[in-house]
């Protein structure tokens, strides 16, 4: 009768220990700390952001390495704070006691990088009209490089936009040693009003940008 009293209580405090692990685990190993970038013409800015209902505090910031480059002592819910990143740091960590570490790695935009980006287009067009943009990407270090394409309207629709987000989608392009290729993309005007059209390419750590605006008539 003792054995099994024993057992029984044995059984129950493994239960209890585990029941306890796993509240203080959803307590306070969450992941309330998120790193954020805006890219600029000079570079980046990151923003490290709370999203937990509560006050996040003794926050470090390390590089890729493990050293501490930067420290905040409080995060306040929904408070974000810009990290100041040195320039030769290509990866942050922001990790505080009892939450889950978050990453971010770094882009590097540089001045004076051999990377050309054009388009050619129709300025105007009419509703119900099927069309192309030819891009014309130049560069004599390129060899593989992201096309991110964003429509900022809804006047027009693609074949290629992703389902998750339909205004918005990527192509990996391959110059295949060449200097210059060109990519065409088609779009379809579906609605009147003036269009616009974001080509952003990401290649040799540098982010090229083009805007292509047209009148759908």
């Amino acid at each position: 009768m003792l054995a099994r009293k024993k057992r029984v209580f044995v059984f129950f405090a493994i239960i209890y220990v585990i029941f306890i692990s796993v509240f203080l685990y959803l307590l306070f190993f969450n992941s309330g700390l998120t790193l954020d970038r805006e890219i600029t013409p000079n570079g980046e800015k990151l923003f490290l952001s709370n999203e937990a209902s509560h006050i996040i505090n003794n926050i470090d910031i390390i590089d890729e390495k493990g050293n501490k480059i930067g420290f905040i002592a409080e995060l306040k819910p929904k408070e974000k704070k810009v990290i100041e990143v040195p320039k030769e740091i290509i990866k942050i960590t922001a990790n505080a006691p009892w939450h889950v570490p978050v990453s971010i790695a770094i882009i590097k935009i540089e001045a004076g990088v051999p990377l050309n980006l054009s388009a050619n287009y129709p300025k105007k067009v009419k509703v119900g009209t099927v069309f192309k943009i030819y891009l014309e990407i130049c560069s004599d270090e390129m060899k593989t490089g992201e096309i991110e394409t964003s429509i900022a309207s809804d006047l027009l629709k693609t074949d290629d936009m992703d389902t998750d987000n339909d205004k918005l989608f990527e192509r990996t392009i391959a110059m295949n040693g060449q200097k210059c290729i060109n990519e065409d993309f088609e779009f379809e005007a579906i609605g009147k009003g003036t269009a616009q059209i974001i080509f952003k390419l990401k290649a040799l750590n540098t982010i090229k940008e083009l805007k292509v605006e047209m009148v759908i008539e």
